[in-house]
């Protein structure tokens, strides 16, 4: 079902993905429909050679995809993975499962697409970098909200 949302609609629609983002940062957060996932660092890191700057792999990812849609071309990132009936072994930024998200060191995400009784977080101290990952999965079904300070990134959860 994605490559033919991908392959059919969007490439007649170019207008439409140039104005979609896959991902938007604000202060320490990447907010997501539902995350990235580490397994598609090594397509950028051998791609551009970039080495670990998780910002712009993340980025180069989100551009790749959808001027990949754009032309009608399937990518990776915007497949579903096989837990969402999909063929590749880890879903996309749009299709990946709360359970595939693994923490990665200096992006900390808030994502939905899986839904939940309550909201879940995922974090992890990479002491090697000395960095942590802190992440969230707010899709309970409109039971909660987040309230982002991107000044003091300050998250807080309430529950509706």
């Amino acid at each position: 079902m994605a490559k033919f949302i991908q392959t059919i609609k969007l490439r007649n629609n170019p207008e439409v993905v140039n104005k979609f983002k896959l991902a938007y940062k604000i202060g320490k957060y990447t907010l997501s429909h539902a995350g990235f996932n580490f397994a598609f660092r090594n397509v950028n890191v051998d791609k551009y050679g970039l080495g670990y700057f998780p910002d712009v792999w993340v980025d180069e990812l989100c551009k790749d995809g959808l001027e990949a849609a754009k032309n009608g071309i399937w990518n990776p990132i915007l497949g579903a993975g096989i837990d969402r009936g999909g063929d590749q072994d880890i879903g996309g930024v749009l299709w990946q499962d709360w359970k595939e998200l693994d923490p990665i060191a200096g992006i900390n995400q808030i994502v939905g697409h899986t839904s939940g009784k309550t909201v879940r977080t995922k974090w992890e101290y990479f002491k090697s970098l000395d960095i942590e990952s802190d992440n969230y999965c707010l899709d309970t079904n409109f039971h909660h909200v987040a309230i982002l300070d991107s000044e003091t990134n300050e998250l807080e959860i309430k529950e509706l």
